[in-house]
């Protein structure tokens, strides 16, 4: 109860947009998976987020900043993806979605 307690809060704190079900989006996004040890940017695998999601930002030629959309499945403990949250934010990253995959 605690735990999801602090979730929310933590999910209000950076104003992340709910994606369900994996709804299309209209404006250009970049999809984050958040897995227990690495990252997954757009298909491309790595332990550090930022060089990954650069390289996607670069090769996508977006002419407006894009979403970014978070995912991540149950093994994924809640405090790796608030973390990942909070780099984003801390990094420029305003436009943060949270997806729900299940």
């Amino acid at each position: 109860m605690i735990l999801s307690f602090i979730v929310l809060i933590a999910l209000l704190y950076f104003d992340v947009e709910f994606i369900i079900g994996g709804e299309a989006i209209a404006t250009p996004s970049i999809v984050i998976v958040v897995k227990p040890s690495n990252y997954e940017v757009d298909g491309r695998k790595g332990g550090e987020l930022l060089p990954l999601l650069s390289e996607a930002y670069i090769k996508s030629d977006f002419e407006n900043p894009p979403n970014i959309i978070v995912s991540a499945d149950s093994s994924v403990q809640y405090e790796r993806v608030v973390e990942t949250m909070a780099t984003l934010k801390n990094n420029g990253y305003k436009k943060v979605g949270l997806a729900n995959t299940n």
